[in-house]
Parts: C-alpha cells; structure tokens; sequence
C-alpha cells in the first residue's frame, strides 16, 4: 500500500514561529528608527520632523542619532555648526554656564530653534549687522540675568569647525570627537549687565591686538 504522503506544517505551526515574528518585528522597527535618525541629521522636511517628534525616546535612549552632522556642504562659515554659550561673571549663579542649543534629538521644535537662533547671530555677525547681533545678544543676556537676578553675563557664539578628513586622534588640538571644544571658534563675545539705573547694557568684547610702540625719529 502506497503511502500517504503528509502535507508538510505550516509555518505558522513551526515550533518558534511566534518569537522569530516577534524578533522580525523589533528588528524592523529598530531600522526605521535608525533610518529616520541619520536621514533627518540635516535639514529635515516636515514629515521627518513629525517621525521624530514620535521616536524621539527611542532615538535618545539608544544614542542611535549622529551626535555631529553628516551632510554636504559648500565649506562656508556659514554652513558650519553654531553654538551659543552664556556664563554668568557676576551673580548668584556666578560661574554657570548654558549652552545653545542644547541635549535632546535634532528635529526637536526647540533645539531647531536654538540652531537657527545660533546661526542668526554668526550670520549677521559675519555680514557686519552688528546692531542685529547685539540685539539677539543683548535679550538673550537679558534672559539669563531675570532667571537667577544675576548681575552680569557674556554671550558668546561659536562656529564649530568641521574635522579633517586626516587627523592626528592623539594631538590635543585634534580630538578623535568631533563635538569636542577644541573645534570651537570664537564668532561673537560681549558682556551684557544692568545699570544702575535697571537698564540693560550691552559691551561688544573686541579681539586685543598687538600695536607696536612708536619709534622715536632720530633728530
């Protein structure tokens, strides 16, 4: 008597079936993060800003996102990475200093803004409207000297300089981390304080240079 021959199990009755699912599922999703994550690294569209917005505690838990970005650039100061930074010289919080912008993932509404607020002082900087600059620097001074009744502050703002293709990892001047302060470049400094009068006042700090004395003519 001929066998008969017995229909082979379907994949959803193989033993494990239910686990590898699961694990494909994981897997895919951990992909489309990591895909949303380096493809939003620079200039993000609505849409990539809305996906971020959604895995942004999965993207910051595992640290998946590109802490420097990745993108092409024309090689302008322009379009290199800015950074505000503000200490506090004088006031209860007298050594404190807040950095713009700050942690979190990028495509976030309020680390957006402090790129472009960053940028709008080195740009504007850059193309001599002085008055613009001061005027960023001066309310964001003024905002740190009204959260701690702080007496004086310096804003600076800084262009960090991009990584060279071929570095020396173990030279201090080099680091191997891009986002390292040794890539900072100072743009803009300027000390901003109240007056005796409540007013708040606005000192641009100039680079010190180096003038030879005069030398007396030879009668």
């Amino acid at each position: 008597m001929a066998r008969k021959h017995e229909p082979p199990p379907s994949p959803a009755a193989a033993p494990g079936s239910a686990a590898r699912t699961i694990v494909s599922l994981l897997l895919f999703v951990h992909l489309v993060c990591l895909f949303v994550a380096l493809a939003s690294n620079y200039l993000m569209s609505p849409m990539q800003i809305r996906l971020l917005n959604v895995l942004a505690p999965y993207i910051q838990f595992f640290k998946i996102q590109p802490t420097a970005p990745y993108h092409l650039t024309d090689g302008t100061e322009i379009s290199h990475d800015h950074v505000l930074e503000v200490e506090v010289t004088a006031g209860p919080q007298k050594g404190e200093i807040v950095r713009l912008p700050e942690g979190g993932v990028s495509g976030w509404a309020p680390r957006q803004r402090e790129q472009t607020l960053a940028r709008t002082v080195a740009v504007t900087s850059y193309f001599g409207a002085e008055q613009n600059t001061a005027a960023l620097a001066k309310a964001l001074g003024t905002r740190m000297l009204d959260l701690g009744e702080n007496e004086e502050v310096v804003v600076r703002c800084f262009r960090r300089q991009p990584q060279e293709r071929l570095f020396d990892a173990t030279s201090a001047a080099t680091p191997a981390d891009p986002s390292d302060d040794a890539y900072l470049n100072a743009v803009y400094e300027a000390r901003v304080w109240r007056d005796q009068y409540g007013q708040v006042q606005l000192l641009k700090i100039e680079e010190r240079e180096v003038v030879a004395p005069l030398e007396k003519q030879s009668s």
